[in-house]
This record gives C-alpha cells, sequence and structure tokens, in this order.
C-alpha cells in the first residue's frame, strides 16, 4: 500500500501490522508509530491489522517506522519482491540503483547483486510497482523488472 500523494490534502501511508491482539495493542502501535519524526497521525485498525499514518512528505521515512514497529514486537507485514537488474557495470551503479529503489514510497529496503543483474526489495505491498521502477530509474540508464510476484517477507 503505497502513499497517496494529493495536492493540499496529507501524506498518507498504510501499513500492514502483525502481532495485534487487544485494544492495548493498538495503543501500543500507534504510540510506536507517533513517535516516528515526521508522522503527525495515526489511526490503527485491530479489525484490518494496519495503520494508516498521515506525515509530512519531508523527515518521513516509511523505512524508520517499519523498523521501530519490529523493535516494538508488532512487525510491519513486508513483500520481499526479486527483480531483474541491467545495464549496471560498477559498485557505484548499484549504489545507484539501491538509491532510486528506496526513493519509491512503501520500499523499506533494497539490495542489488552487479554479478547476478538481480536485487530484492522489501517493501509495504506498493502498488502498481512495476510502474513505480521503471519511474524512479527512467533517465539514469538503468532498469528493472520484476523477476516474480513476490512473497509475505518477515
Amino acid at each position: 500500500m503505497a502513499a497517496t500523494m494529493k495536492t493540499g490534502q496529507p501524506n498518507r501511508t498504510e501499513i500492514p501490522v502483525t502481532g495485534m491482539h487487544c485494544a492495548s495493542c493498538v495503543a501500543k502501535v500507534e504510540g510506536i508509530i507517533k513517535s516516528v519524526p515526521g508522522v503527525t497521525k495515526v489511526s490503527v485498525n485491530l479489525a484490518t491489522n494496519s495503520a494508516s499514518i498521515e506525515h509530512q512528505r519531508s523527515g518521513f521515512d516509511v523505512a524508520a517506522v517499519a523498523k521501530s514497529l519490529n523493535k516494538g514486537g508488532y512487525p510491519a507485514k513486508l513483500t520481499v519482491t526479486h527483480l531483474s537488474v541491467s545495464g549496471m557495470h560498477c559498485a557505484s551503479c548499484v549504489a545507484n540503483i539501491e538509491k532510486y529503489l528506496l526513493e519509491i514510497d512503501g520500499v523499506v529496503d533494497a539490495a542489488v547483486n552487479l554479478t547476478t543483474g538481480s536485487g530484492t526489495i522489501k517493501h509495504l505491498g506498493v502498488e502498481r510497482l512495476q510502474e513505480k521502477i521503471t519511474t524512479a530509474l527512467a533517465g539514469s540508464g538503468y532498469a528493472a523488472t520484476i523477476a516474480d510476484d513476490g512473497h509475505p517477507g518477515f
């Protein structure tokens, strides 16, 4: 679930959360997320096991939310997607591609391998993922395509 970015409306990110069992868990998850810089409002839903986060565009780091939730005992449900990557020639290319992938809203982690021409991203169920990957890498000389449909991560 990607952040909704509309002019005049707050930036919103939906995060699936695991490990909640009661209202006390909901309150703990809300507190964990509220402590992350850039978060302006949180609404946690026990029935759907999700958190709706309103945040500032600058200063908000979805990876920080996922790490805080994991540390607090309520891990975000991440999806792992494998990529086929082309156009790389050196370690600098790898670093650039990882940076571009991490700029996609909802992507929490990215690792690219020069030798195998592959990559792995951990994300929060990003909608239109292939389109966003293509856009993130546009004009850079690199290309990446989804090698599988993804599977639940940790």
